[in-house]
């Protein structure tokens, strides 16, 4: 998107900016192409609250959740049998330091 946005730069930078045009339009990047990139470019930088949302199937997405709950399980239990290093096992995600266990929890 910045070199799109360049050659619309005002003032000094303008000859630098006509500079790049000329080497995209060597390159192949006319004036209605670098329009239909920068539509794309913004199109892409748009939110995704235009995207319609996809209908989830309750049971199935439960059932996954179930399926990967017992997957992590069975992982968790074979790291911490097979992974020695403390240090490696909170990397994990499996242990707390020794600082976050000590922490209060702070009060409401």
């Amino acid at each position: 998107m910045i070199v799109l946005s360049r050659t619309e730069v005002p003032n000094r930078i303008r000859s630098h900016a006509a500079i790049e045009t000329r080497h995209q339009t060597q390159r192949g990047l006319d004036a209605a192409e670098r329009r239909r990139l920068n539509a794309l470019v913004t199109e892409a930088l748009s939110p995704a609250d235009a995207l319609p949302a996809a209908e989830v199937d309750d049971t199935a997405r439960r059932e996954a959740l179930v399926a990967l709950r017992g997957w992590y399980e069975e992982w968790s239990t074979v790291a911490r049998a097979e992974v020695k290093r403390r240090d490696h096992l909170i990397l994990l995600g499996l242990a707390r330091s020794a600082a976050a266990k000590t922490k209060a929890p702070p009060a409401p």
